[in-house]
């Protein structure tokens, strides 16, 4: 019963820590490069052909931050 307890919680986590990786750079990015302001009319706008591209780069972000931790910081799972 401990066992589980300390596996979900470190199930938990990792949910967390991807989430946050993988999330930040989209929300991000999404505030950088989605929104455009014109300041001529007065008006903001949204640039929807470019969702694809947010979503894939800050996923791409994410996998190789995640990578990067992992190989410099010495993560041995054996």
């Amino acid at each position: 019963m401990v066992e589980r307890a300390i596996i979900v919680k470190r199930l938990l986590l990792v949910l967390f820590v991807v989430a946050q990786i993988t999330m930040a750079p989209i929300i991000l990015f999404s505030l950088t490069y989605l929104v455009e302001i014109n300041y001529e009319a007065a008006s903001i706008g949204i640039r929807t052909e470019l969702i694809h591209w947010v979503v894939i780069a800050g996923l791409s972000y994410g996998m190789v931050s995640i990578a990067l931790a992992l190989v410099i910081g010495g993560f041995r799972p054996f």
